[in-house]
């Protein structure tokens, strides 16, 4: 009897069980109904809700399946998956601190969820900072939109609005003020500090710019830096100091070169002197600054600068032009060192007028030479008057 009654049984249960489940459920202890809202309300006043808790390495070869939910047992976090990648469940509330890498992040879509256990002590603050991290290290991105595209960097350190915002590969730059080393991409080892400083570098390395709108004429330099508000260094291997409007640079002491003769060597007594100075022509003159300033596409021309650069233009100069130079040297067979010829069209002559004191002393030596040589020969014609007018007044 007990067999036949067992089937009736179980055909009524889920008769009327299959109806409740494809409405909602209710799981509690006080056999309260489910919320008619809820497609399953779990109620309880002494227990909680355990979801999976799986490692990282578990996670990340889950295939994205949007909305899913895990507990990450390595970082100690909540996650969810967006259907395009891992998020850590408070990185949508604005925050997020991990104990084991000492990754922070705080605002607005900042992201190091998807780095590695490896990547460690990154920091964001402020919307879309290191938005596209996915390896590196020890990078600080204070601002919003700092550090944005940063994929595979280490050690950069960006405050400011848009500071660094295209790196994304480049490493050991540091970049404070709005918009500093903006379209740097792959660029190392950069220091820029003041707005829109080294704005225009790109893939340049080893370049420092300080002061509002110093900068770089070109993305690829390297090793070049500009001082002071719009700056601009056009050339590798170079230190602008002032935009050219500038027109006292103001020390103490004079600058210095360093002589050692112990680090000297190919040393040669091949110095033109007269032949060289010789053909120089000395001349007084009016420098366009404001056309200079306009030359580069970097400067920055505002209202300020042209006030300057108007007054900068009525000082009249004393020296020599670099190209009559230039050919006075070809002339004179001098591989003359003070010239400073432009390796490009966007790059112009200049000179170095303390180089110019070598030649003058060669030419200085040179006419003493000849002063020596001609008291001497006057010295020995003089002897020789002397002793025809002695042989003269001899004579009976």
């Amino acid at each position: 009897m007990l067999k036949k009654n067992l089937f009736p049984s179980l055909f009524m249960i889920l008769l009327f069980a299959c109806p409740a489940f494809s409405q909602n459920v209710a799981i509690n202890e006080d056999g309260s109904p489910p919320n008619p809202n809820a497609i399953l309300d779990v109620k309880s006043s002494n227990k909680g809700l355990l979801i999976p808790r799986i490692s990282t390495s578990a996670r990340l070869v889950i295939p994205n399946t949007k909305g899913l939910l895990v507990y990450d047992t390595t970082t100690s976090t909540f996650w969810y998956n967006t259907g395009a990648g891992w998020q850590p469940i408070t990185a949508g509330a604005g925050g997020w601190i991990d104990s084991v890498t000492s990754n922070v992040a705080w605002g607005y879509k900042t992201a190091i969820p998807n780095l590695q256990l490896s990547d460690t002590a990154n920091t964001a603050i402020g919307s879309r900072s290191l938005t596209g991290l996915r390896h590196g290290m020890d990078n600080t991105a204070v601002g919003a939109n700092t550090l944005s595209f940063a994929y595979k960097c280490n050690d950069n350190t960006a405050m400011g609005q848009l500071a660094l915002f295209y790196d994304t590969t480049g490493s050991y730059n540091t970049a404070i003020g709005a918009g500093t080393l903006f379209q740097t991409t792959a660029g190392n080892y950069n220091t820029a500090l003041g707005e829109f400083a080294l704005w225009s570098n790109s893939i340049g390395s080893g370049n420092t710019a300080l002061g509002s709108g110093a900068n770089v004429s070109s993305g690829t330099l390297t090793n070049a830096t500009a001082i002071g508000y719009n700056a601009v260094v056009n050339a590798s291997n170079k230190v602008r100091i002032g935009n050219s409007a500038v027109t006292v640079i103001e020390g103490q002491v004079p600058f210095t070169t360093p002589s050692d003769g112990r680090f000297k060597f190919d040393v040669q007594e091949d110095v033109k002197g007269l032949d060289f100075i010789r053909q120089l022509r000395p001349v007084t003159y009016h420098f366009d600054v404001e056309r200079f300033e306009k030359a580069s596409a970097t400067t920055q021309f505002t209202p300020i600068l042209q006030a300057a650069c108007k007054e900068a233009s009525l000082i009249r100069r004393s020296g020599f032009i670099a190209q009559e130079v230039e050919r006075a040297a070809k002339v004179s067979g001098y591989d003359f060192s003070g010239i400073i010829h432009p390796k490009t069209a966007q790059e112009h002559y200049s000179l170095s007028y303390e180089s110019f004191v070598v030649p003058l002393v060669k030419a200085v030596q040179e006419q003493q030479q000849e002063i020596e040589r001609l008291e001497k020969r006057l010295a020995e014609m003089e002897r020789r008057l002397d002793a025809i007018t002695l042989r003269g007044a001899t004579k009976p």
